[in-house]
């Protein structure tokens, strides 16, 4: 028989169900939530459905249909549902043998195969209890689903205690399987205040593989995505030069716009370092502050340290001010203490302040840095020169009647360095430029004039001094496009696009310019169409050439896609280029080296790059680079490269992320200098992924700039959906495998 619908709030809102999730978010991870992502429970069964959904809401808010094989009711408001009873209200269903509701009481009793449903949950237990005026529902021995989560687990009881509290005991919480527990967390009361979102557990501990470990007799956890000061998850590895190396953060949510992280960390031949990060996100303002200190470093007998700012502040609507500053306590530090050939690599610490001025017509900075050596090789002449201060600025109006944009722009720097010579230098260019063109064609004149100004203190012997440079610069820049259908049903667009670049600048004699900042860069496609064949402005190379550059691209029509590009060019000198960097010799060769690009991007997850420098004079590459990627799925990626420069670098690379079994993969990386006969970096690590735990161990070795070796030994246990214990080197694999976790599509 079916039953009347009865009008009250019959059903708890599952308030206290929603809880549970976040409970086993926050078992380790304590102040932060791990999120939980589409592909990470792919290799779990689909969890069984208890129940279906109900596929309507009730039409009439707070509204509750029963439906039994049998129902009576009694002329006091209580009634009786045995048989498949059901009660229903919106998107929340309970199944059980008997379900008893008392209109004046406002209790509602199930017992008998006790089922509970709603989008979030799968509960089944023995009985519940629930009293609509107290608002305190009772369930007792639980087994509870969260299909969001992938979680699952059990209660002994989970008590509602008015509408900000919910207590539970005897809980369990795991994203494994039912067959097959492999962690599980435990907790013997749990209590969540839904008013403060905060939740607190006794006697908590978890266990792997049946054995338990991380006991706590105390802990608290958010029961939302909001951070909350707590211990982050320790992090353990093995170093050469260190010994154990043990971390263990604490996280401070000192405000919801301010936070720190300090972090003792443990190196058993080496002493206990503080760690210490502190971020920060105000209005117009968003920064960190990184610390790291070693009072007593056992090895070398000294303090070492380092410090880090990093900031950007918006200053009313145009100006902008970015911070960047380091320290490092001694040369070594990075050898000894950085975790990756990137952070051992580094040769230099800056230190910067921007203020920079931004308005639709262009923008202005001004900046103070400094970068200090760590290479010690890098002394004297050859320290690059401090910025004290460098002002500089670029402005354009152009006139979209007529083609025409005039602009300025400029730079003035005070260049200080010890053992060099010092002096303030300044920069005016003023031009104006022509752009006239369609779809198919373009054309664009440009005159220039460069005025530089140095005012240079003595040096050497030579007294003070000033010089001056004006030279005008001609260039007109032509293109065109030819575009055709090609293939089957005319499925891509083929492209030609030659290009043709005339440049003019008079010779200048440079010779006693001091050099601050300029280099001659490699020639490539973007130098080969410059104004000035030096990068800085010490130099400005005079020319009387043209370039001369052919591409062309294969685009699919229905995608969009850029299948395959190539594209070459070279450069055509009608005179010797004279001006030069100091000790070296004008260059009188009639024509450039060739430069050229080939990129296919062809499908089947293979994608190529081939960029190369030939020398027509020599018949030899000058510089070249060749890098190769295939990758079939987001952890299934396979790198080769090979870089080569005549006289300074001649490397290879091949990394690596490859399942070899169902659940076992590897994952490595081998960066060789051909020249030096050397390994500079070598990692290779195993992966055991299952359903709702995954185990990493990686082994990586690098070779320091003074030429040592350093090796070091990672392990990660995550426990999915929980969090991690150990390394994190989900994040190491991103930066040294190039395409790792990334989308191939």
């Amino acid at each position: 028989m079916r039953a009347a619908s009865a009008t009250s709030r019959v059903l708890p809102r599952g308030r206290f169900l929603l809880a549970l999730m976040v409970l086993g978010a926050g078992g380790t991870a304590l102040a932060q939530a791990p999120p939980v992502t589409p592909d990470e429970f792919i290799l779990c069964p689909v969890n069984p459905v208890l129940a279906p959904l109900p596929q309507t809401a009730s039409a009439v808010p707070g509204t509750v249909r029963f439906s039994a094989e049998r129902g009576s009711a009694t002329a006091s408001g209580d009634a009786r549902f045995e048989g498949h009873a059901v009660a229903t209200r919106g998107n929340q269903r309970v199944w059980a043998d008997l379900i008893d509701y008392s209109r004046n009481t406002r209790v509602l009793d199930a017992r008998g195969d006790l089922r509970y449903v709603s989008p979030s949950l799968d509960l089944a237990g023995d009985r519940m209890h629930y009293d609509f005026d107290t608002d305190r529902g009772i369930f007792w021995n639980d087994t509870y689903t969260l299909p969001a989560r992938h979680g699952r687990g059990t209660a002994r009881r989970i008590t509602t205690e008015a509408s900000d509290r919910t207590r539970l005991d005897g809980l369990t919480y795991t994203t494994c399987p039912v067959q097959n527990p492999s962690w599980q967390l435990h907790a013997s009361h749990v209590v969540l205040n839904h008013d403060t979102e905060i939740g607190y557990a006794t006697n908590a501990w978890l266990s792997f593989k049946g054995v338990p470990f991380l006991w706590t007799p105390y802990l608290s956890f958010p029961l939302t995505d909001a951070r909350k000061s707590g211990f982050l998850a320790p992090s353990i590895a093995r170093s050469s030069t260190s010994g154990l190396d043990l971390e263990v953060p604490y996280y401070w949510n000192i405000a919801p716009n301010f936070d720190d992280t300090f972090t003792p960390r443990l190196l058993s031949q080496r002493g206990i370092m503080a760690l210490n990060t502190t971020r920060w996100l105000l209005p117009g303002t968003n920064g960190q502050f990184h610390l790291e200190y070693l009072p007593h470093d056992r090895q070398e007998n000294r303090t070492r340290g380092l410090a880090t700012l990093e900031d950007t502040t918006q200053l009313y609507s145009h100006w902008r001010i970015t911070t960047n500053l380091e320290y490092v306590s001694d040369n070594n530090y990075y050898d000894d203490f950085g975790t990756s050939l990137r952070q051992v690599a580094q040769t230099y610490q800056t230190r910067q302040v921007t203020a920079t001025y931004q308005v639709p017509s262009g923008s202005a900075f001004v900046s103070v840095e400094d970068e200090v050596p760590l290479d010690p090789s890098i002394t004297g002449s050859l320290r690059p020169y401090r910025k004290l201060p460098e002002f500089g600025f670029g402005f354009a109006w152009p006139d979209y009647r007529t083609g025409l944009t005039p602009g300025l722009g400029g730079d003035v720097t005070r260049f200080e360095a010890p053992e060099q010579q010092n002096g303030l230098r300044s920069d005016v260019r003023p031009y104006l430029q022509a752009d006239y063109g369609a779809a198919s064609w373009n054309v664009s004149p440009r005159l220039a004039f460069d005025e530089d100004h140095y005012n240079l203190s003595g040096f050497g012997g030579a007294p003070a001094r000033t010089l001056n440079r004006a030279t005008p610069i001609f260039s007109l820049d032509t293109g065109l496009t030819f575009e055709r259908y090609w293939g089957k049903n005319d499925w891509l667009t083929q492209t030609l696009e030659p290009r043709a670049y005339y440049l003019y600048v008079p010779y200048r004699d440079q010779s006693t310019i001091p050099v601050f900042d300029t280099y001659l860069p490699p020639l490539d496609m973007e130098r080969l169409f410059s104004d000035n064949r030096f990068s800085g402005l010490d130099r400005l190379g005079d020319a009387n050439q043209l370039s001369l550059g052919l591409t062309s691209r294969f685009l699919d029509n229905e995608s969009g896609r850029q299948l395959f590009t190539a594209g070459i060019g070279q450069a055509f000198y009608f005179r010797n280029r004279d001006v030069t960097l100091p000790g070296e010799s004008p260059q009188t060769q009639a024509r450039s080296d060739f430069v050229g690009e080939v990129t296919t991007n062809l499908g089947h997850h293979l994608v190529t790059r081939v960029v190369g420098d030939y020398n027509p004079y020599t018949h030899d590459f000058d510089q070249g680079y060749v890098s190769l990627q295939y990758q079939p799925g987001p952890f299934q990626v396979f790198n080769v490269g090979y870089l080569y420069r005549r006289g300074e670098l001649n490397q290879s690379d091949v990394s690596f992320a490859w399942p070899v079994a169902r659940h076992w993969s590897i994952v490595g990386r081998w960066n060789y200098s051909i020249q030096d006969h050397q390994t500079l970096e070598n990692m290779l690590g195993l992966q055991y992924d299952s359903c709702c735990w995954r185990f990493r161990i990686v082994e990586r070795r690098f070779v320091t700039l003074n030429g040592q070796g350093n090796s070091a030994l990672y392990l990660e246990l995550q426990l999915k959906g929980l969090g991690s214990l150990g390394n994190r080197l989900s994040d190491f694999l991103h930066d040294d495998i190039y395409g790792y976790g990334q989308n191939p599509n």
